[in-house]
């Protein structure tokens, strides 16, 4: 339970500076929506692995961050060649 609970800390952490990485010029809304919808995910099934510190509660969030970071790193990505084709 305790690795559960820090986990979910570590989740938090990550999922606040993953949102306030939109804040930046290049990024906007194009990488905010999908890394919004991705850290509550996260946090969810951290908070699930904290109440029920079982097997099957961890391989969820080992998927699920595994799932965080493809999206947050591809919304990165896009949202900076979207940016980079405006013309203004």
């Amino acid at each position: 339970r305790k690795a559960a609970a820090w986990r979910f800390a570590h989740g938090f952490g990550v999922g606040i500076a993953a949102l306030l990485l939109a804040l930046q010029p290049g990024l906007g809304l194009i990488y905010l929506i999908p890394a919004l919808v991705m850290t509550v995910l996260l946090l969810i099934r951290g908070g699930k692995l904290v109440v029920d510190p079982s097997v099957k509660n961890a391989w969820r969030l080992f998927h699920t961050s595994n799932l965080y970071l493809l999206v947050i790193l591809l919304a990165a990505c896009i949202a900076a060649a979207v940016q980079l084709s405006w013309p203004f």
